[in-house]
């Protein structure tokens, strides 16, 4: 089958990918952001986690026209198509929230939402099984599923690759299709004897993803991305706290998550509709660092921690809960590359970088208390001092 791609362009796919590209569980990925709110929440263009995944799908054809991994083609393609098909409402957004509930992330989370594909019978026809996908989409099948889950995969190529194509208006920053070609393992008696590895004449185009990832996280951890996003992970907390949230929240798409926000208690409804509005809240308080203090490394560790600042300050203030929202995090803007690059003389050499995460804080309060703000930021101190 043939697929017109945004970023890529006419790809062919084998034709059994159609078939779950047609499923219900695909098609819901149309309304699933590759951000982590939809679109008519925000005011720059976002991709759907629906063309994330068939991007992934050709990357992986890509990275296995040269490896030798063939007798794994089916399992991986599937897999690199199916492997957002877990993502929770909202996205990562809702990841703590689903742990909380369940145990699971995004891509745990799969192993639940892939029993609702109509059509399991074309597992038995291609020899896989859903179990083995999750497997592969979680990173529990090594070495064969590192170049799904690993530290550069087609994953991360795309995801990094799509996100700003589509946020700049058409701009590539490095060739995730040539880097993907790359793609090399080695074999021994039909088994993979090695884990993957990445040919050495695309080093210099690694560097520029690496350098494209960290323009990408920037982004997605500046302003106002991060100020939306922070209030409808309050709104999701609150709707939670008061029992307004079960499983069947996770299996809706964004669209309709949102609606039941509005629906829900009075500050969840309250930060939905100003999200929705785009009448986002001010941030008051911000500190982004690669030498992270005691507490700015005790909060970051703990998604938990972002409602405990929020709450924390919204009581010292005596404000409403639903006025603050906070967050503390290890950034993700920048990876080591942990695969090995092969030599034309087969000898091996490694990523020699080595990137420091950057810590960040931030606090955020509805505009109409903003002559609280000096108060909100000496509390917000008391977190990382």
């Amino acid at each position: 089958m043939q697929y017109i791609d945004p970023l890529y362009g006419p790809v062919e796919l084998p034709d059994y990918i159609g078939e779950f590209m047609e499923s219900p569980l695909l098609q819901r990925l149309k309304d699933i952001s590759q951000g982590v709110l939809p679109q008519r929440m925000v005011t720059w263009p976002l991709a759907s986690r629906f063309e994330h995944c068939v991007g992934v799908c050709h990357l992986m054809n890509l990275a296995l026209k040269k490896s030798n991994s063939k007798q794994y083609e089916k399992l991986l393609l599937v897999s690199a198509l199916l492997h957002d098909a877990g993502n929770p409402a909202l996205s990562h957004l809702c990841e703590p929230f689903l742990r909380k509930l369940t145990g699971k992330d995004g891509e745990s989370f799969l192993e639940d939402t892939i029993s609702k594909l109509a059509s399991l019978h074309v597992f038995d026809s291609l020899g896989i099984t859903s179990e083995q996908i999750v497997k592969m989409v979680t990173g529990n099948d090594k070495p064969l599923s590192v170049v799904l889950n690993g530290s550069i995969d087609v994953d991360n190529l795309d995801n990094v690759g799509r996100y700003w194509f589509v946020r700049s208006g058409g701009e590539k920053l490095f060739d995730a299709e040539f880097i993907a070609s790359s793609f090399h393992t080695l074999r021994t008696d039909g088994l993979i004897d090695s884990e993957w590895m990445l040919k050495s004449y695309c080093i210099d185009e690694t560097k520029k993803w690496q350098q494209a990832r960290g323009l990408v996280y920037g982004k997605i951890y500046g302003e106002p991305d991060l100020n939306a996003a922070m209030m409808i992970y309050r709104a999701v907390y609150l709707a939670q706290e008061l029992g307004e949230i079960t499983e069947d929240f996770f299996h809706l798409s964004d669209t309709q998550a949102i609606e039941y926000l509005l629906t829900c208690n009075e500050w969840s409804t309250h930060l939905a509709k100003k999200t929705v509005a785009h009448d986002w809240y001010k941030m008051i308080y911000s500190v982004e660092t690669t030498e992270p203090s005691s507490g700015l490394l005790n909060v970051a560790k703990f998604d938990a921690s972002r409602v405990a600042v929020a709450n924390y300050i919204c009581e010292q203030l005596k404000v409403p809960m639903g006025m603050v929202c906070a967050y503390t995090g290890k950034g993700k803007d920048l990876r080591k590359i942990t695969l090995p690059f092969v030599q034309p003389d087969g000898s091996i050499t490694y990523d020699s970088s080595d990137p420091k995460p950057i810590y960040r804080f931030k606090v955020y309060i509805d505009p109409e208390y903003l002559h609280k703000a000096e108060s909100a930021k000496l509390w917000a101190k008391y977190f990382i001092t």
